[in-house]
Order: structure tokens, then sequence, then C-alpha cells
């Protein structure tokens, strides 16, 4: 295989150099003559034919199809069931439901992480790399605090990928929040699923996780998200965690839940005997879990009174059944996240004044356009590209006329007073007249047409249609000008 194919990437869109039956000075020619991805030399064969050796253009033919079928949807499925069921025939044929019972937690929430010198945290760094960073002042893990992976590689000659090694292995501080060590808790959310992180400002003037982070470390009340679906409350929350080495526990509150099914509750046990279940509240305040409660207002009125012990400035939890009481591990942080209480949700529960007082609530708007252009890209062409950056613009230029309003990308509230104001207000002001009797479009809609317009035959005009369509609720929606509102969108 020659030296030029050893980073071959699969896919229309990899390069023709790739394609390991040319030789170098072939893949030149081909470049030169326009022939610039394996694409290009499966749509020209007739061109490319003319400059290469019969048995040399047949071989390169045909890895070229099979690159591109293996970049397929239907080839990644297939993978993707094959080294699922692999795993679990060599597991032994476990179920494939996993049930997470409350009453094996038993490990703690790590220790603060301690700060050290950055060669000590990363013995396998090379005396280049620790010069690089002690030369642009990077010496111990708090003088990473508040950089970014991105910002240590301009100033050093580390990677990005090493940077971001060395930032979650030695810094002590995440936006204010202590990092705790990484004792592998199986609770820490994956950093790979939540390393990345889009901010917006809230109505504070700070950023959303700045808020968010310095709130948990102030640890003086609960915090409740508050914004409309798809616009990551939860994600957030989640990056947080991963960050820090929190380990976290998310329920996802309903009616039906009982304060005794999260405070806990007496079990029969063999020979007439029974035992105490702790539930999640107590489990969470004694290990140093981050709780997170999704859909806070559905709580029963008897897990709001339980709450209410958990929410105290000096909280702690007193189990009736068995007369323990029960305080809080330091690293216990509780937060919740609900939608706006608007028609929208009416069939949700509401909280009533004493206990919302408790809890301080943050506003999480929409990303501006730029950031959310960027977080569409990283969600539908982080393997292949289904759609064009162009196209993602029209994407979040349509889903702006289906919102309630948002803040102007262009309009930094440090800049000047009136935009600060502007910026505060956005979500007050009566756009009744554009607005009512249409569907609100969030982030994850817009990736549903994205993934839905990469289907044969589909195209993202009809994509966005048909997800228009399909969210329109005839006693609530006008159909004509949510449609239209489509329609008049060039993607």
């Amino acid at each position: 295989m020659s030296s030029h194919a050893q980073a071959a990437v699969s896919g229309r869109d990899a390069p023709v150099t790739t394609l390991s039956p040319l030789s170098d000075d072939d893949a030149e020619v081909l470049e030169h003559n326009f022939i610039q991805t394996v694409g290009d030399f499966l749509d020209d064969r007739d061109a490319v034919k003319e400059f290469l050796r019969d048995e040399e253009f047949d071989a390169a033919v045909a890895e070229a199809k099979t690159l591109v079928r293996e970049s397929g949807v239907g080839h990644r499925a297939r993978q993707e069931h094959s080294e699922w069921h692999d795993a679990l025939v060599e597991g032994g044929h476990e179920p494939v439901a996993e049930t997470v019972d409350a009453s094996e937690i038993t490990q703690p929430a790590g220790r603060p992480r301690d700060d050290r010198p950055i060669p000590y945290t990363c013995p396998e760094l090379s005396d280049r790399h620790i010069e690089s960073l002690s030369a642009a002042g990077y010496e111990s893990g708090s003088d990473l605090n508040g950089c970014s992976a991105e910002q240590i590689a301009e100033e050093t000659s580390l990677e990005v990928e090493t940077a971001f090694e060395v930032l979650d292995a030695c810094r002590t501080e995440y936006h204010g929040l202590p990092v705790l060590e990484d004792n592998g808790h199986p609770l820490i959310p994956d950093k790979e699923t939540y390393r990345e992180i889009w901010t917006r400002r809230t109505l504070s003037g700070a950023y959303d996780v700045d808020d968010v982070c310095y709130g948990a470390a102030q640890n003086e009340y609960p915090m409740c998200l508050v914004g409309f679906p798809g616009v990551g409350k939860s994600y957030l929350i989640a990056h947080i965690c991963a960050m820090t080495n929190r380990p976290l526990l998310s329920i996802d509150m309903d009616s039906s839940l009982r304060s005794e099914d999260l405070l806990g509750f007496h079990i029969p046990k063999d020979g007439g005997q029974v035992t105490f279940k702790y539930g999640i509240f107590p489990l969470a305040f004694k290990y140093g879990l981050w709780l997170n409660i999704n859909e806070l207002p559905a709580a029963d009125a008897g897990v709001w009174l339980a709450m209410h012990q958990m929410t105290e400035r000096n909280p702690e939890i007193m189990l009736r059944s068995t007369g323990e009481k029960v305080t809080p591990h330091p690293a216990f942080r509780i937060t919740g996240t609900r939608n706006p209480n608007t028609e929208a949700f009416a069939g949700h529960g509401q909280s009533n004044e004493a206990s919302d007082s408790r809890w301080e609530e943050i506003w999480i708007d929409y990303l501006p356009k730029r950031d959310e252009v960027k977080l569409l890209d990283h969600m539908v062409n982080s393997a292949d590209e289904v759609v064009s950056q162009p196209q993602l613009e029209g994407l979040v230029d349509l889903a702006e006329r289906f919102r309630p309003g948002v803040p102007d990308p262009e309009a930094n509230p440090d800049e000047s007073r009136q935009a600060e104001a502007v910026f505060k207000e956005h979500i007050f002001q009566n756009r009744q007249g554009q607005h009512q009797s249409i569907p609100r479009l969030s982030t994850r809609d817009l990736a549903q047409m994205c993934f839905k317009s990469a289907r044969p035959g589909a195209t993202l005009q009809r994509a966005a249609k048909a997800t228009v369509f399909h969210m329109l609720e005839p006693q609530r929606h006008n159909q004509e000008a949510a449609l239209e509102l489509v329609t008049d969108i060039n993607i």
C-alpha cells in the first residue's frame, strides 16, 4: 500500500490519494486535472481512464466502489449491529436490558483534585511538551483553570487533543467549580459524549456554563434550568459533570412517583423478615451524586415535600420509616429542568410558591445563530457531510421564524447598555402576531430534518415541510401559515 493511503478515509469525500492502486505520480496527475476525491474518480471514469493503465484503472475502480459502499448508512448499521451482537455473545448472552438498582450505589464521589505540577500528573508528556507548557506559564494544574484546549495548543507545541488530555488530567477547577478526582465511578458521564459545549448568555449577563458552575460551587440554592425542549438543558448538566468527574443520577419526574419511591421503602425477605430499601434521594445525598430531576413541575405534592428537606440551607433527610437522619456528602448537588409555563405545556404539573422559592431559576435560551449552526454541524455532519453549511444556516433562519424571539447574535451584552437591555428583554417581547398558532422548532427538530433529507429521493425542503407538518395540531396550529414559512426559506 502506498504511503499516501496510510490515513485512508472511507466515502465519496475521501481524497483520491486514498486509492492504493494509484501511484503517487498518477494521483498527482489526477489532482492536477481536478479529480480530487473518490467521488470525482467514480463520476469521471471515462476521463480518468485516459491517464491509467487498464489493470490499474480496474483495481482503482473496484476499491473506490468498496470505499463508497462501506461509507453508506446500511453498512454502518450492519457493522454496529454485528459488533454489538459479537460483544453480547462473548459476554455470555447477558440480557439486552440493563437494570440499574439504586441499592447498588455504594461508591462515593471523588475528593477534590489537588493542585500538582503538570509533569507529576502527566508523566507520559515528552520533555519538549513540558518545556513548551512551562514557557507559556503552565506549570501546575491550577495554571490551566479557565483555559481551553485550543488556547493551550495555540500557545504551546501541543496538539489540541493532547492539550485536552492535559486539561482533563490536571486542572483543579472548571468555570469555578472544583474538579474531583476521577475515581472511576460508573455514573460519571462519558467525556467523549459530552465533551463539546455551546454556550449562550443568560438573563443575568453571564454565560450559562458559568451561571451553573458558579451556582453549584456556591451551593446556596438548587438550580432549575428553564427553557423550551431541545435547547440543551440536560446536556449542559451532563457536560459539567463529565468535565468535573461528578457522578450524575438523572431521573424523569412524573405524577405516578410517590415520596416512598424516592426516599425508600420496606421490602419482604425470606423468613418473613423485612428490610429497608433506600431510594434515590438518600443514596444521592449520602454518596455525593449530582441529582438532576427532569420535568420538575410534574412532581407529586408528596415528592415536593420530600425535596423540601433536601433544599434547605442546612439540608438533611429524615427517613420516618427507619428514624434515620441522612446528612449530605459535600459533593451532593441537586438541579432540575422544566419547560416554560406556556399553553403548549399546560398538561404538566405546577409547583407552588413555597417550592419555587427554594430554587434558583436560570433561563436557557436558544443558541445564537452562529453557534446553533456549529452545533447542528456537529450533530449531523460528524461522520459524513449530510447537509452543507449554507443549508444549515438556512435551517436556523427557518427555526427563528418559528420561535418567540432569540438574541441578536451580533448584539454582545457587553458592548452597550442598549444591547444589554435588548438582550435581557427579548424573551418577553410580545410577538403574538407573528408566532401564534404555529409550532416551535428546536435544534433537535432541525437535526431530524437533516437526517430525513439524506434518504433516497428526499430533499431538505421537503424534509423540513414533513417535519413541520407532523408537528401541527389542528386545534392549535395554523397549518397553512406554518408550511408557508418553510416554502419561503431557500434551503
